[in-house]
């Protein structure tokens, strides 16, 4: 590109700057670690930052409901995840439909057994087991296996199930993976997945970490260059659990010596209400991105808070992480009626923590 810039206009351009999203986020964090020297400012939007782990690891509601011998309709999935955020949504202050911090959830999902969906079929304790088992992860190594999704995501791919009587349905990226990445069996399917068939298959991809399907840490190249990164995840994401990009950045802190070292030319925020298709109650996260990295990096102007302004949302600001948003009252079009609030950091190292072996 910069070529066909040169043979058209006579000159290289003075800036550039790459942006991606989901595997175009793992690009960007990729572009930021291996190739820090073509770009002065990188956008990463919800990274799929080791694939080749979290894909299969997708498949632990199907493992969770196959040992249960228990299915749930898709009806309890959403049943179960409307009443989590009904519950936590006011401890923020704000009922917005909007969980400020889902790795702080008190919510007793047995107190729902008896009562009817919108559908009306009745929850069971038995739906209330296998929902808690899937929210908790695989158990591993004194923590679990791979990071999940929050209990305010929507589980409608990772925990499917269809028929009369009810089956599981494995989403279809994952069970590619399973079929032509693990087993080699293009015939295997959710009858065939077992918990030894996929813990081995989530640990065989161990080493991918600095390969194709993940970036290192390592963006020594990128601050030595005067490079920016600008990296954002939505909490309720459906597909890429946040955790993941979560704990890439709490490598990077550590790499360069501290959250202040490393917010001199990076930036983490964590979005809440948001899903992977940047849909849900939360801010739109994309907002103008590029924008946001020409005035980091051509103007000075780093991006201590980025305000969202949405329909039925207000105007919110939102702070790099480890920090987060809280409402202290007042008109919520209004971006002085929040501010930042260090009150999500412990949930944070917590859920970071909770994977032990890598």
């Amino acid at each position: 590109a910069k070529e066909y810039v040169k043979k058209t206009y006579g000159k290289y351009p003075h800036h550039s700057y790459f942006t991606g999203s989901s595997t175009g986020g793992r690009h960007a964090l990729q572009v930021a670690q291996k190739y820090p020297q073509d770009y002065n400012a990188v956008f990463s939007g919800c990274p799929a930052w080791h694939n080749d782990i979290y894909v299969p690891a997708r498949a632990w509601g199907q493992v969770a409901m196959k040992e249960a011998g228990h299915y749930l309709s898709p009806s309890k999935v959403k049943y179960a995840k409307d009443a989590v955020i009904a519950f936590e949504d006011p401890k923020d202050g704000l009922e917005d439909g909007i969980v400020n911090n889902p790795f702080d959830i008190t919510f007793d999902i047995f107190s729902l057994v008896g009562t009817k969906t919108p559908e009306g079929e009745i929850f069971t304790a038995e739906d209330a087991q296998t929902i808690k088992d899937i929210w908790a992860g695989c158990p591993y190594e004194g923590g679990i296996l791979w990071y999940g999704f929050t209990p305010t995501a929507s589980y409608h791919r990772v925990a499917k199930c269809e028929g009369e009587p009810l089956k599981g349905v494995m989403e279809p990226t994952t069970l590619g993976k399973f079929r032509y990445g693990i087993t080699f069996n293009p015939e295997f399917d959710v009858d065939d997945l077992t918990r030894e068939v996929y813990v081995d298959g989530v640990l065989k991809f161990y080493n991918t970490v600095s390969q194709e399907m993940s970036a290192t840490p390592d963006l020594s190249g990128l601050r030595k260059r005067g490079g920016k990164l600008l990296i954002m995840h939505g909490l309720d994401d459906d597909m890429v659990p946040p955790g993941c990009s979560m704990r890439y950045y709490e490598d990077v802190c550590k790499a360069e010596g501290g959250y202040e070292k490393a917010a001199e030319f990076t930036r983490y925020f964590l979005v809440p209400g948001v899903n992977h298709s940047f849909k849900g109650p939360g801010a739109n996260l994309r907002k103008d991105e590029v924008a946001i990295l020409i005035d980091w990096v051509e103007n000075g102007v780093a991006p201590d808070s980025l305000v969202f302004t949405k329909k039925d949302f207000g105007s919110r600001p939102f702070y790099p992480y480890p920090y987060t948003t809280e409402y202290v009252g007042g008109d919520i079009n209004s971006p002085s009626s929040f501010r930042k609030s260090l009150s999500a950091k412990d949930s944070y190292l917590k859920e970071v923590g909770k994977v032990k072996w890598y």
